[in-house]
């Protein structure tokens, strides 16, 4: 297994810090030249990281990682952060 292509991407404006890339995961390193464009966007919310992952199923289209997911997930997160505080 191995990837190409690594490159930063802008990453959703939600917890304490965050990161996010995306990347091709070589299938098939045979020689078919077979990637799957995936994209990743890594998240903390106090000691908590939050991953989110989107594999395209139509490459060479890059997928992208819903944002009313990451915003669900999120105030979630949040929310046990501030209870575990208190």
């Amino acid at each position: 297994m191995s990837y190409t292509d690594v490159a930063p991407t802008s990453a959703p404006a939600q917890g304490d810090e965050r990161v996010a890339f995306r990347l091709n995961w070589v299938v098939s390193p045979e020689g078919d030249d077979l990637k799957a464009p995936i994209s990743v966007a890594v998240i903390r919310h106090g000691p908590n990281l939050a991953i989110y992952k989107a594999i395209s199923a139509s490459p060479p289209a890059w997928d992208v990682i819903p944002s009313d997911l990451v915003n669900a997930q999120s105030k979630v997160l949040d929310a046990a952060g501030r209870s575990a505080a208190d």
